[in-house]
């Protein structure tokens, strides 16, 4: 029974008292917003939940791309030098095969421990060559250590210094260029 006429009592003043009123209305309202809020909350949490997994299967379709891409780059690197190879291996044939004996001069290929060098070699003179697909200041750097062996080695001064190159980078040109060296480039 006492829990009956408190109730009755309560709701008396909560119809005679503003004040009351106002405050019962603030805390149901704020009781309402915060219901809102989590129900919000959690729809959030949902949509970010799908949002992740939609962004894993992206990431995982990204690295299957990436994977494939560089498949795709080791090949043509791989038949790129190949190719290069096999055409720096045609450049010297025709060196030694065709000038040679057109021309009445020597060539051949001169290897000392990490040197290695091109010579066409005919009236007295050493024509110094190096046959590469790329050419960049690296390769200029190590030709120029292989003629400064090779003149060390043989007692012989390079009458002429020739990078034979499918294609030679700015910087290569320009240290060839202060370093003596002629370059043909396709």
């Amino acid at each position: 029974m006492e829990q009956s006429l408190l109730k009755t009592q309560l709701l008396e003043l909560i119809r005679s008292d503003a004040d009351v009123r106002a405050e019962v209305e603030r805390l149901l309202l704020n009781s309402a917003v915060m219901q809102e809020i989590r129900a919000l909350r959690e729809d959030m949490n949902r949509r970010f939940e799908e949002v992740d997994r939609r962004f894993e299967a992206i990431d995982r379709r990204f690295e299957a791309m990436i994977a494939e891409l560089r498949s795709v780059k080791d090949s043509v690197s791989a038949l790129g030098s190949r190719w290069g190879i096999q055409t720096e291996t045609a450049v010297r044939e025709f060196a030694q095969r065709y000038i040679a004996s057109e021309f009445g001069v020597r060539a051949e290929r001169w290897r000392h421990k990490d040197s290695e060098l091109d010579i066409v070699i005919g009236n007295g003179k050493h024509h110094l060559i190096e046959i590469t697909s790329w050419c960049d200041e690296k390769t200029v750097r190590r030709f120029v250590a292989s003629i400064a062996t090779y003149e060390q080695e043989t007692g012989r001064k390079a009458d002429r210094k020739i990078v034979v190159t499918a294609h030679a980078t700015g910087p290569a040109w320009r240290l060839a260029q202060e370093e003596g060296i002629e370059v043909f480039s396709g």
